[in-house]
């Protein structure tokens, strides 16, 4: 084996160990020393790599966020209508939670935890998925009746402030991350529907 791919497979090795470690305890409690002694990974090895704690954890965040937007980028259709739209997206969505456990622990480890000293670094790992999920959107609104007087942009502009509002309301609820997936994916669904039902007239 190559030095390079060798190296490719420590990188790996870290990465899925530490996605693990932050899924269950979040970043403030996530230990790099438990992360070694569980998977017998050299310290030294993980600050060679990665250098610090954060950086691991930003590394941690861009490979979910990352592999979540590749899944939904494949599994979502260019040309559905807003109804046929929300349920491919929401059930992509609760595809990849299903098949992606450590993923899934990470993502709403994350959402209702967040880090407060690394709440830029979070909200760039996750700029990528949060820009396809608007644009995803603003191709499903393309052929929707907008209400008089509302834009496609106003639609748009009120789904970012929702996703900030939903978000905010489920890390109220105080719940353990590993507890609320499901919970948040249906809510989510829900919350879709009420939101763009409120500005279009709904398909019968």
């Amino acid at each position: 084996m190559q030095q390079k791919e060798k190296n490719e497979l420590s990188r790996e090795k870290i990465l899925s160990a530490a996605i693990a470690e932050f899924g269950k305890k979040g970043y403030d409690g996530g230990s790099v020393n438990d992360m070694c002694a569980e998977n017998k990974i050299s310290k030294g090895l993980i600050y060679h790599y990665f250098g610090s704690k954060e950086a691991l954890f930003c590394a941690c965040l861009r490979r979910c966020f990352g592999k979540m937007e590749a899944c939904l980028r494949a599994a979502l259709p260019e040309d559905k209508g807003l109804k046929a739209g929300l349920r491919a997206f929401t059930g992509a969505r609760r595809a990849f939670f299903d098949e992606n456990a450590p993923e899934r622990a990470l993502f709403f480890q994350t959402l209702l935890n967040p880090p407060k000293a690394l709440y830029d670094k979070v909200k760039e790992a996750k700029r990528s998925l949060d820009d396809f999920t608007v644009q995803y959107f603003g191709r499903l609104l393309q052929n929707a009746r907008l209400r008089k007087g509302v834009t496609g942009e106003d639609a748009l502009g009120y789904l970012v402030s929702f996703e900030e509002m939903f978000h905010l309301s489920m890390r109220q609820k105080e719940e353990e991350p590993e507890n609320v997936a499901g919970k948040h994916e249906e809510l989510l669904e829900k919350w879709l529907e009420i939101l763009f039902y409120g500005v279009i007239e709904k398909e019968q």
